[in-house]
């Protein structure tokens, strides 16, 4: 499978990064880091985990395959740095682990004399629950992504 850039106008066919191999290459290299034979994977990786995140705004072509680019922000720089660094990160570590099985994450909990917890489906894999976090990216995309709504109920 090829490396396929999209544009500031989304209107790339399959495209499947925001960052092309050489851009891998030349960010790796300004950085003294040591990059395998194969970056595709690694740019694939990083892609995967990007479009599993939820980003604001509207696609600027509906018929697009990636998050970006938007009406209001085209393709971003940090974006494309944030993949750079993901990309960099897949090498050591699978940025997209799946869950144990019969394992969900808690999405509630309420004390009331007792204790009920709620879990999510178990059999859901690769969902924003199971990603790693990484801080140095979450700063990049913060202006970027769709707030998280935490609700808290009292009895």
């Amino acid at each position: 499978m090829a490396i396929i850039v999209q544009d500031q106008t989304g209107l790339i066919v399959d495209a499947n990064s925001y960052v092309s191999e050489a851009d891998l290459v030349n960010y790796a290299s300004l950085r003294g880091i040591t990059l395998p034979d194969e970056t595709q994977p690694l740019i694939i990786k990083s892609m995967d985990y990007l479009q599993a995140l939820e980003f604001e705004g509207e696609p600027l072509d509906e018929s697009q395959d990636t998050a970006f680019p938007t009406l209001a922000d085209g393709i971003p720089k940090a974006v494309k740095k944030a993949q750079l660094i993901l990309a960099i990160k897949a090498i050591d570590i699978d940025l997209m682990p799946t869950k144990q099985a019969n394992t969900g994450t808690v999405l509630s909990e309420r004390v009331e004399g007792a204790v009920a917890v709620t879990y999510s489906d178990p059999n859901q894999h690769n969902d924003a629950s199971t990603m790693h976090r990484f801080p140095e990216v979450e700063a990049l995309l913060k202006k970027y992504l769709k707030p998280v709504k935490f609700t808290v109920s009292r009895a």
